[in-house]
């Protein structure tokens, strides 16, 4: 199994890596996990889901984004 950075530089960044948090919505979020439902396990899908819920909430602490989005979507089977 990837470490969750080794994650984040494989699946996160390539393909939302430059999206701002702020810009980043539950439609973004879901179409986001549907990609990679198709090629990762339900185990990687929860370790990235679990990354970005954590990088959005360290953004709620600073108040540069109001709701979690990522929290609003249900994860497909994978």
């Amino acid at each position: 199994m990837e470490t969750i950075t080794g994650q984040a530089k494989k699946w996160i960044n390539p393909k939302i890596g430059t999206t701002k948090l702020r810009d980043f919505t539950a439609t973004d979020a879901d179409k986001f996990f549907k990609e990679l439902g198709g090629v990762l396990g339900k185990r990687s899908l929860v370790m990235i889901k679990s990354t970005r819920r954590r990088s959005i909430r360290r953004a709620q602490v600073h108040s540069l984004i109001g709701r979690n989005v990522v929290e609003l979507i249900d994860l497909p089977a994978g």
